[in-house]
């Protein structure tokens, strides 16, 4: 449901961020279905996996007739990607950057009724090589 052209419900709200990731990163696999990396391909791991898990809901309305209305939604991305074993453990995080670059430009862009903020990035330090990842904060609620 939309109100005063915001999307109301987490669910609507997962679908419509879920849809404009899949148009903001087409050469990267966008879902919402979290995986552990040993249980994704590698094909898909070496194209850079985003997927949205929703985390919260808050910050509803109360004014009378609104309460519960016009919430904050937050998601925390997860960005799984594989790296040739052969790549400098430095090309992973260069990966995990140029990655975390796309989903900066996706907020940019915006979803229409909505007010997308990215919070924070949490990179793997280079940790895991020669698979890498990210996770990203992400903050929708009706347009300021």
């Amino acid at each position: 449901m939309a109100i005063g052209g915001y999307t109301e419900g987490v669910q609507a709200r997962t679908a419509l961020v879920l849809a404009a990731l899949t148009a903001a990163l087409p050469t990267r696999v966008v879902t919402a279905d979290y995986r552990p990396m040993n249980d994704r391909p590698a094909e898909d791991l070496a194209k850079g996996v985003v997927t949205l898990v929703v985390t919260a809901e808050r910050d509803y309305s109360a004014g009378k007739g609104m309460v519960a209305l016009r919430g904050t939604t937050r998601w925390t991305l997860v960005a799984q990607l594989q790296m040739a074993a052969s790549t400098a453990p430095v090309a992973v995080q260069d990966a995990e950057m140029a990655l975390a670059e796309e989903i900066k430009a996706f907020a940019r862009t915006g979803i229409a009724g909505m007010d997308v903020r990215v919070e924070q990035f949490t990179f793997s330090q280079q940790q895991e090589h020669p698979y890498g990842w990210l996770t990203a904060d992400l903050t929708a609620g009706p347009e300021q």
